[in-house]
């Protein structure tokens, strides 16, 4: 913001005013995301839809979750997603973008529940059910379901929330977590602060 203002940037076309104020902000887990929404965003060239990703937080959160949508998936083109005429910018968007998730499993044959984290959710809960993991609690059952997967932009982040919920032990903060989209972000939000306070 300051370089804004500074106009630091020459051929920006923030520096036609020195008086620009923050309305919105929509974080992203990495920068191509981010700059994907960005483009997208121009791309409309619409005053009114900028207005409302400024008035509305569902709004913005909905513009979040398409724009997340539309990069994850290997075979959604943004015309797909947006219902947009042309396609933007090419017909098909693929790249080895997965984001890092926690993961609790549940088995209602032995009543019990498994924690994990993994880049590729849908190849290890294959692996689970194959008991293919010889030394894991997994093993004890074949009927594992996805309860609950909470996205991390690191492994790093993943792997001390996994670390957190194995240490604390408690059934009732998993059932809390599987419950609750807002405890599953708190929780996420706690492991997020406290991986970079260290």
């Amino acid at each position: 913001m300051e370089l804004h203002r500074e106009k630091a940037f020459s051929g920006s076309y923030t520096k036609r005013a020195d008086d620009w104020i923050l309305k919105r902000e929509i974080e992203f887990a990495t920068r191509f995301l981010a700059l994907s929404a960005e483009k997208l965003v121009k791309r409309r060239k619409s005053r009114r839809f900028l207005e409302k990703l400024i008035a509305s937080d569902q709004e913005a959160e909905s513009f979040k979750r398409k724009v997340i949508k539309a990069v994850r998936s290997r075979w959604h083109s943004y015309r797909d997603v947006w219902g947009l005429k042309t396609n933007y910018p090419s017909e098909r968007i693929h790249l080895g973008f997965f984001m890092y998730c926690l993961y609790i499993l549940y088995s209602p044959k032995i009543d019990r529940y498994y924690v994990g984290q993994s880049k590729d959710i849908k190849a290890r809960m294959e692996l689970h059910l194959e008991k293919a993991f010889s030394r894991s609690y997994t093993k004890r059952a074949d009927d594992w379901i996805l309860k609950r997967e909470i996205e991390f932009a690191t492994r790093s982040q993943a792997l001390n929330a996994e670390k957190l919920i194995k240490s604390g032990k408690s059934r009732k903060f998993l059932e809390r977590l599987i419950a609750s989209d807002q405890e599953a972000e708190s929780f996420k939000q706690k492991v997020i602060k406290a991986v970079r306070s260290r």
